[in-house]
């Protein structure tokens, strides 16, 4: 089936609460040679009212049209909410190094730095703290980054000698780099957050429709997210 997006051209009238922590493990050993990891949800599902005040008529039209059209069996949408996915300000990356043959033959030293980024619409957050790793000849450079935020599925890797330059867009947690050696003059990381990745949720009612006056509309609805959205 497919999945449509919800893009009425506008925010809700309010903030919405809607969280982005990703579900957090813990570990609970089960015997001398190993250790059982039990998922541990920090909060429950998400169910988020939505109110579109004051809309004009082609606003509440494609409100009205898009959830009586093309939901499917199961009212299954994807929408941006307005808040953003957060920067990684706070968790610089983890830098190694491995042993691969035809790696580059001299010793130099890396500035590393990553973000959140959405392959979709290529929105992308600020980078994080910058990290260094001195890798010696016939070494590659490995980057790690921690688990992603929920719904978010890849991150970008900037690194160079003299200034982060952008390496690869990547969808597992570590990159190494590769043979050749570094890009240059790609670009650094942007200075700005523009990263609202689609979260996956469903239509737990009827749009309510009431006339305001001079031809606007106040709507509301309530959706629930699909957790297991990932």
């Amino acid at each position: 089936m497919s999945i449509p997006t919800f893009a009425p051209g506008r925010n809700p009238s309010f903030v919405v609460p809607v969280e982005t922590d990703f579900p957090h493990t813990r570990q609970v050993p089960i015997d001398p040679a190993g250790t059982h990891v039990i998922a541990h949800t920090l909060r429950g599902v998400d169910v988020v009212r939505l109110l579109y005040n004051g809309c004009v008529e082609d606003e509440k039209d494609y409100i009205e049209s898009f959830f009586h059209h093309h939901l499917g069996p199961a009212n299954q949408f994807y929408w941006l909410p307005p808040n953003k996915v957060a920067s990684p300000l706070d968790a610089a990356p983890e830098l190694d190094v491995v042993t691969v043959g035809g790696a580059p033959a001299s010793q130099r030293t890396y500035k590393v730095q990553y973000t959140w980024w959405d392959p979709t619409s290529e929105e992308e957050t600020k980078p994080s703290p910058e990290g260094s790793q001195t890798v010696e000849s016939g070494d590659c450079l490995t980057v790690t980054v921690p688990h992603f935020p929920n719904a978010v599925g890849a991150w970008r890797v900037y690194a160079g000698e003299s200034t982060p330059e952008l390496q690869a867009s990547v969808t597992t947690r570590t990159w190494t780099e590769p043979v050749g050696g570094m890009n240059t003059g790609t670009g650094g990381p942007p200075s700005a957050n523009t990263l609202h990745p689609a979260k996956l949720y469903g239509l737990l009612g009827k749009v309510q429709k009431t006339y305001r006056s001079f031809g606007r509309w106040d709507l509301a609805f309530e959706v629930v997210e699909e957790w297991f959205n990932g």
